[in-house]
């Protein structure tokens, strides 16, 4: 016959359980707001906005009729003429480059509301890409312009940097949090085994 165990034996038993332990949380892709998701597609329409206002200009149209972008591509030309003489066109080229960079960027930010980040950067360079297509084909019709299909592997080479430079910077933010959560857990971790 068994004797029932007695307070002191179960405070003892008790005492040697150890407390909960708080595991850290697996990282999971957080979706974003549905304000800053809207905000995040207002950027990339404006910016493809951008994109087609510059491509809808000819070099005249740059140089005279647009204001501080007009004065911007002036100083542009002239450095240009200095550095690679007066035939070069290195400034087109690098416009390009720097339009679809950021492009690419926007595109990924906005697509990573919807999709894993990975996903995200790829799908926005194929999107980039596809609208670097139609902005040679709509220079076709804009006198002084033309449809250079260089200029679009140059669209979708700035857009495969900006959508990796954002793959790169969302990845670090995430591993960032992650640490943050785990020292959180490893905090309270402490705080309950005292």
């Amino acid at each position: 016959m068994h004797s029932a165990p007695n307070n002191q034996s179960r405070n003892q038993h008790q005492s040697l359980v150890a407390p909960p332990v708080l595991a850290a949380p697996a990282p999971t892709p957080t979706r974003a707001s549905s304000r800053y998701t809207l905000i995040s597609w207002v950027l990339v329409v404006v910016w493809a906005g951008f994109i087609f206002f510059m491509s809808s200009n000819s070099d005249t149209g740059l140089n005279e009729g647009l204001g501080l972008f007009s004065r911007i591509f002036q100083d542009l030309k002239a450095f240009q003429a200095q550095l690679f003489g007066p035939d070069a066109d290195v400034i087109s080229s690098l416009a390009h480059f720097c339009e679809y960079t950021v492009f690419g960027a926007l595109l990924a930010n906005a697509l990573r509301c919807h999709l894993p980040l990975g996903r995200a950067c790829l799908l926005a360079i194929v999107c980039a890409s596809f609208y670097g297509v139609t902005d040679e084909l709509h220079q076709l019709f804009v006198p002084g312009r033309m449809c250079d299909p260089l200029d679009w592997l140059v669209d979708t080479f700035g857009a495969s940097l900006g959508s990796g430079l954002a793959f790169l910077w969302f990845r670090r933010r995430a591993r960032i949090r992650s640490s943050v959560d785990s020292a959180t857990c490893a905090a309270a971790n402490s705080r309950a085994r005292r």
